[in-house]
């Protein structure tokens, strides 16, 4: 711990059941011939990728790594700020009054109860600009007189490597009780018809799923479906050793498996 930086926050630790990891990891590599843009494709991810990703019944959360993300910068003038009597503080607090959204209660007309919301945030980074930093008997002070609104990219606080390389990824974590090959079967094929948009866009992007917790679930099933033939096998054996009779082994080896099928058939027609 005491090799941390200065400016590292202190440690949690949490407390998740199994359902919270991620149950697919999937992360981006460039074909042969295209250059990485690690910064490119985050935005892919965050703006394409991960919504095509929540149409899959089943999902929960995404994780992503790798890449700065986008965000809005605003590029104070000191001077600027000085000459008109303000601070970086008058800035602050206008965009923190100017651009939010603020509810506004229930609004009840007759029979009908209305939702009422104000709707300030903006969604155009021209629009900050336009805020009101002070307006008195000297005149108006507009944001865009002090300081440049642009689109920047967050400080760098975490980072993936792959092949001793920057990469970008995404992990998924599945909802409670989600069904897992069928969630993987849906995130593949959504990956299919991503991978054929981007070749269209000439992208030069294709996705490498490292980790997929269906692949382990298919794999425990082949270990227990191998494991009953050889113990059906063997019991076979051992019971035509003892009973001598080719006859009563076929009997038994039919009549136990029929039965257990009958009693699935049984709770799957009765829901359990």
């Amino acid at each position: 711990m005491e090799a941390l930086p200065e400016e590292a926050g202190e440690s949690d630790v949490e407390i998740v059941s199994s359902s919270t990891r991620p149950m697919m990891w999937v992360i981006l590599t460039p074909q042969p011939g295209f250059t990485p843009d690690i910064n490119h494709y985050r935005d892919l991810l965050d703006d394409v990728i991960v919504p095509k990703f929540r149409q899959v019944q089943g999902v929960g959360q995404f994780l992503v790594s790798g890449g700065l993300e986008r965000e809005v910068e605003g590029i104070v003038d000191p001077k600027a700020l000085s000459d008109r009597n303000l601070t970086i503080g008058d800035v602050v607090n206008a965009l923190r009054s100017n651009n939010r959204d603020i509810r506004g209660g229930p609004l009840v007309l007759g029979r009908r109860e209305y939702r009422v919301r104000t709707i300030s945030r903006s969604t155009d980074i021209r629009q900050l600009e336009d805020f009101v930093l002070r307006r008195d008997y000297s005149g108006t002070v507009f944001l865009r007189d002090v300081a440049q609104a642009r689109i920047g990219r967050k400080i760098q606080d975490r980072a993936l490597i792959r092949d001793n390389e920057p990469a970008v990824g995404v992990r998924i974590i599945r909802q409670t009780n989600g069904n897992v090959p069928n969630i993987s079967q849906g995130l593949r094929q959504a990956l299919v018809e991503l991978e054929a948009r981007l070749d269209r866009e000439n992208e030069g992007i294709t996705f490498d799923i490292t980790y997929d917790e269906n692949n382990y679930i298919n794999d425990c099933i082949s270990f227990v479906q191998g494991n009953l033939t050889a113990g059906a096998i063997l019991a076979a054996i051992i019971l035509l050793l003892f009973l001598g009779s080719l006859r009563t082994v076929a009997v038994i080896a039919i009549t136990i498996p029929s039965t257990l099928i009958t009693v699935f058939i049984v709770f799957m027609a009765l829901g359990r």
